[in-house]
């Protein structure tokens, strides 16, 4: 990072309670508030969550709480089994709704039963919401991460986004977390080491770093506590300098990713790496401020302490889940490191140029 870069910044603000544009935003189908059709397409669902986010955080009349709503209607409509239950729901309700309609038009008895059953239509559409929260399905998983969609070519990868918890001192979070966090050695084709990084597992066989690490030479090892493994380059997103590893085979466990919405300013977090090459080191900070880069989002300034090496590493909130990626910091000053958002993995893609790509740290 050049000494004299300068970020833009921007401070959201928060009300509490919900307001009437929310209590009509909430009438509408899940389908309706992302804007997709109910035979929309994961990837379809994805890119819609993403878009209308992007539009509530512009609009100066949003209410927080349906930015809550928008991640809501995204969790269930990218899990399989939720949706199905929830388009069960749907169809209930149209079904009772038409034969509410079909009814005789009278007075007295005939118009209670229309009554009847649109309260009853109302409350399935309740009780299935609640069976997708505790369906016996999710029962045995009721501690496990929701799932959002990472896109990259002719694959699907999962990414887990999970709900604050318990909060984890840093010994108890660097025992959670330091085995899905590995070195990249990055070498050139005979072996001889050019650069490295670090990389956290998101996926079943797939890791992120930051491109200006994986892109440094053509041969990638990670090495994790227990194991080594090569790893290829599944998708490149240069504008976000996040790149997706992909390997054949990988123990280690992908970690919780937490929502952009859940970041806060002065919250305590932990960066997980391996500066300087010295692997799964962890440094306590906080989370300074929240700063735009231009043509490609907001990143996460941090004073938990990062160098060069630390590139791709994990920037864990107390709760384990993975705030963002390690990607730069400002050699002019103290405690100005900066991660891009963990969030951003699920809307990958592949692009060349610009954005955070165009500020690294030297390694």
């Amino acid at each position: 990072m050049e000494a004299g870069f300068v970020f833009s910044g921007r401070i959201r603000n928060h009300r509490k309670g919900a307001n009437f544009a929310t209590l009509q935003f909430m009438k509408k189908t899940l389908y309706e508030l992302l804007g997709v059709a109910p035979d929309a397409t994961a990837d379809d669902i994805a890119a819609a969550y993403e878009k209308a986010r992007a539009a509530l955080e512009q609009s100066s009349q949003s209410d927080p709480n349906q930015a809550i709503i928008l991640r809501e209607a995204f969790q269930i409509l990218s899990n399989k089994q939720k949706r199905q239950v929830y388009d069960s729901s749907l169809a209930a309700k149209e079904a009772a709704l038409e034969a509410a309609a079909a009814a005789p038009a009278v007075e007295g008895a005939n118009s209670m039963r229309f009554v009847w059953i649109a309260g009853a239509a109302l409350g399935l559409v309740l009780v299935s919401w609640a069976l997708i929260k505790k369906s016996p399905h999710n029962e045995a998983h009721d501690n496990m991460p929701l799932t959002g969609v990472v896109a990259k070519p002719q694959a699907v990868v999962t990414v887990p986004i999970q709900t604050a918890s318990h909060q984890l001192n840093a010994e108890e979070l660097y025992a959670k977390v330091s085995a899905s966090v590995a070195r990249v050695n990055v070498n050139d084709e005979h072996g001889n080491l050019l650069g490295i990084g670090s990389a956290v597992v998101v996926g079943p066989n797939d890791v992120i770093t930051n491109c200006h690490v994986a892109k440094m030479g053509p041969n990638l090892e990670l090495n994790f506590r227990n194991e080594k493994v090569n790893a290829s380059i599944a998708t490149a997103d240069e504008v976000y300098d996040l790149c997706l590893l992909h390997v054949s085979s990988l123990s280690a466990p992908a970690v919780a990713t937490a929502d952009m919405s859940a970041v806060r300013t002065g919250e305590a977090v932990y960066a997980i790496g391996s500066p300087q090459g010295l692997e799964l080191t962890i440094s306590e900070g906080i989370i300074s401020s929240l700063r735009n880069v231009p043509d490609a989002g907001t990143v996460i300034q941090t004073s938990a302490a990062i160098s060069p090496g630390s590139s791709g590493g994990g920037l864990f909130d107390n709760s384990g889940r993975l705030v963002g990626i390690t990607t730069f910091q400002s050699k002019s000053g103290q405690n100005l490191n900066f991660a891009v958002p963990a969030e951003w993995i699920k809307t990958m893609s592949t692009r060349t140029g610009g954005g955070v790509g165009s500020i690294t740290m030297e390694h």
